[in-house]
Formats: C-alpha cells, sequence, structure tokens
C-alpha cells in the first residue's frame, strides 16, 4: 500500500464507494417522496370511490365494468370477492358495497416494491435502482485504473531514468516532458545531471592531465639517479637500484592513472580489428612467463573472428587479464583464456586458479581495491578497473566470479559490435 498506484486507487475507490452511498440515499428519499405523494393518490381515489359505492350499484354497471375501472383509476390491479357480512371494518384497502342484493368486497392490491420502513433502515434502497447503480460502480472503477496510470507513468519512467543515471550512465536523461509538477522534477533532474556529468569530467580530466605532469618530475629524478650511478659505490647502488624500481613503479602507476581517465573520456573511435590475433600475440608474450611459475596455461580460440573496437584497448584488456592470472594463479595450477563465437556476441573467457579474495567478488572492478589477500603481491589494483571500463566502452558485458578454487572473468561483446 506504499505505491502511489494504489494510494491513488484506494482514493478513488472510497470517493466512488462515498458517490454511490449519497445516491443511493439520494434516491431512497425521492422514491419514498413519490411513493407518499402516490399513497395519498390513492386513499384519495379509495375514499371518492366509497363514497360513491355506498347505495348499491347500478344494475347496468357489472362487476367486470367496475373492477376494469377501478384498475385504471388506481393503476394497479383490483380484485372484487363475495363479502361475508359478519367481516370487520374494512382496511384501507377496502371497499364494500352491494350489487343485486349481494355484498362484494373490492381489494386493490399493494404496489410494487418495497414498503417503507423507517425503524429498520435509515434510507432505502430499491431494487430497481440495483442495475443503474452497478453500472456507475463498474464504469467509475473502471477508470480508476487509467486514472492512476496516468499520474503514476510519467514517475515510473522518471526512476527507470534516475536508476540508470544512478548505474553509471552519466550521459542518460529523462524524456518525460509532461507539464504538471513530475514534468517539472524531470526538467531540475536533467539539469542536475548536466552539472554532475561536467563535475565528473571536469575530474577526470584534471586527473588525466595532473598525472602527465607528474611524469616530467619522475623523468628528470631518474636522469638524476643514472648520472649517481656512475660514481657510487656498492651500497649506494643497492639504493639506487631500489630507487629505480620504486620509479618504474610509479611510472606504471601513472600510465595505468592516464589510460583510466581516458577511457572515462571516451574519445577513442573504433575499427575493424581481429580478435584472434590481439589474444594470440598477447598469449604469446605471456606464455613463457606462465611456464617459467609452472603454470599449465591452456589457449583456445578459433582462426579467424573479426569485430570492431578500439585496438590499443582490447589490447590492454587482454594484457590485464593475463598479467592477473600469471600473478594470482599459485605455482602448479592452471589457468585458460577462451575465445569464441556464440549466437548473440563474442565471448572472451579467462580463468585461473586462486584464493578466494577476502572482499565481495564485485567490488574487485573499483579502482585500487585489491582484495585482501593479494596484498603481498605486487599491484596497483587498477587492471579489472581498466579492463571493466574498456568492455563499457565497447558496449560489453563483463562478469566475475569465484566458484571452486577458480577466478572466473567472462566477457561478452554484443555482435552489433563486430
Amino acid at each position: 500500500m506504499h505505491r502511489l498506484y494504489w494510494k491513488i486507487v484506494l482514493i478513488e475507490g472510497l470517493l466512488l464507494v462515498l458517490v454511490i452511498g449519497v445516491a443511493i440515499w439520494a434516491m431512497g428519499l425521492l422514491h419514498r417522496e413519490v411513493e407518499s405523494h402516490q399513497q395519498q393518490e390513492k386513499n384519495a381515489a379509495i375514499e371518492l370511490l366509497r363514497i360513491g359505492l355506498r347505495n348499491e350499484l347500478p344494475k347496468e354497471v357489472t362487476l367486470a365494468n367496475l373492477e376494469g375501472i377501478a384498475s385504471h383509476i388506481f393503476k394497479n390491479h383490483v380484485n372484487i370477492v363475495a363479502a361475508d357480512s359478519t367481516e370487520a371494518v374494512p382496511g384501507p384497502n377496502e371497499i364494500y358495497f352491494q350489487h343485486n342484493g349481494i355484498q362484494y368486497r373490492l381489494l386493490v392490491s399493494e404496489s410494487s416494491g418495497h414498503r417503507d420502513n423507517h425503524k429498520k433502515f435509515t434510507f432505502l434502497f430499491y431494487e430497481k435502482y440495483v442495475g443503474i447503480l452497478l453500472f456507475v460502480a463498474i464504469a467509475l472503477s473502471m477508470l480508476a485504473i487509467p486514472l492512476a496510470r496516468i499520474v503514476t507513468k510519467p514517475l515510473g519512467e522518471l526512476k527507470q531514468d534516475m536508476r540508470q543515471f544512478a548505474s553509471g550512465d552519466l550521459s542518460h536523461r529523462t524524456n518525460v516532458t509532461s507539464k504538471d509538477e513530475v514534468g517539472d522534477v524531470a526538467r531540475d533532474f536533467n539539469e542536475m545531471a548536466d552539472s554532475i556529468q561536467s563535475l565528473v569530467r571536469v575530474g577526470k580530466e584534471m586527473t588525466a592531465h595532473v598525472s602527465h605532469e607528474l611524469r616530467s618530475p619522475l623523468t628528470r629524478i631518474d636522469v638524476a639517479r643514472q648520472v649517481l650511478e656512475e660514481h657510487a659505490t656498492s651500497k649506494q647502488l643497492e639504493m639506487l637500484d631500489s630507487m629505480r624500481e620504486e620509479i618504474e613503479g610509479m611510472d606504471a602507476l601513472i600510465d595505468k592513472i592516464l589510460r583510466l581517465s581516458r577511457l572515462d573520456l571516451n574519445k577513442s573511435k573504433p575499427v575493424p580489428l581481429c580478435f584472434v590475433k590481439i589474444v594470440s600475440e598477447a598469449v604469446r608474450r605471456y606464455i613463457d612467463s606462465f611456464s617459467a611459475n609452472d603454470i599449465h596455461f591452456v589457449n583456445n580460440f578459433p582462426d579467424n573472428l573479426p569485430g570492431v573496437g578500439v585496438v590499443d584497448d582490447i589490447v590492454c584488456l587482454v594484457d590485464n587479464l593475463l598479467n592477473n592470472a600469471l600473478k594470482f594463479t599459485p605455482r602448479g595450477g592452471d589457468a585458460e583464456i577462451t575465445l569464441r563465437q556464440e549466437s548473440d556476441g563474442i565471448l572472451l573467457s579467462v580463468s585461473n586458479d586462486a584464493p578466494r579474495p577476502a572482499v565481495e567478488i564485485t567490488r574487485l572492478i573499483e579502482p585500487f581495491q585489491r582484495g585482501g589477500v593479494s596484498e603481498s603481491i605486487p599491484g596497483s589494483g587498477l587492471g579489472l578497473a581498466i579492463a571493466s571500463r574498456i568492455v563499457e566502452n565497447h558496449n560489453g558485458i563483463m562478469s566475475i566470479l569465484w566458484r571452486n578454487g577458480k577466478f572466473f572473468v567472462n566477457i561478452k561483446f554484443n555482435q552489433s559490435d563486430k
């Protein structure tokens, strides 16, 4: 009952009951007034006829004629029967008279419908109104649903648009254009979305610029390190070698941040490419490393699989997945990469033996999220975040899961992207 749709239907239903109740009460009063007036006319006619029949009915007037005339006067059925002279005083709907020396009783039938009974009912409900009221009730009930739908449909569309925006699609806008309060909220939402998208874009561009500017001092530090190596002692060389590793790690991190920022800005244009060629070249680069770590590596892909995408991004995607598999697969473990054509697109899948991450699996695609058990392994926690953004820019779907000691990354590229 917390849904606005059902609240509107309930309010309209209550109003319907109220309207029908008032209608029944008004019709009951009207019917009672009409019956009262008809009863007065009937009583007056009976009294006049009673006066006219005080003397004996003329012989030329037959009982059948009298019955027909009385029925016409009272607009109701009239019975004339022989009466016992010992009967009591006639009732309000009875007239006693004589014809040819025989006493008769003229009985006027009760009017059809219900008698007025003020002691039992507050207002009267008559059977002849049931059909009209039932039709009105059904008609108004049927109108309640579309009326509620007219009000709640734009709200439902706006809710879906907000959910899509909240899921990360900052370019999405609502198409609700009504000129009421819901339309005002929709227009405010579009303005807010424009502002948020602009702020996010400025932030990403700033991150990219800052990361790019960091490379200049980092390069100068590395040059200074190389100069110092020429006159350094053996102990100093160890320190300088450690400095070199830190500089290389920082340079790699900056490169990943720049790539992630570029992917967020999504300025690259897709071109025709061959998925098999990209994957096979990546496997060739990593196959020796897998062997050196005693990892049983299996690759499975067809001879040719054309598609459309950004070549550098797809290369980066495959490299990140193979690099993760290499880092987190224990010695003697298994790893596999599969590429195949399916009915609804292209499937790229990488799986490897790995311990269960200490965090929620879906959080591993967040930037700098490394998952607890991998803290001792070198890395920045940007690999899956970059992979996820590449897949998103290619309108694909990426899913990750851990099951029975294996970590899976499954990527589906839509057929339209081929």
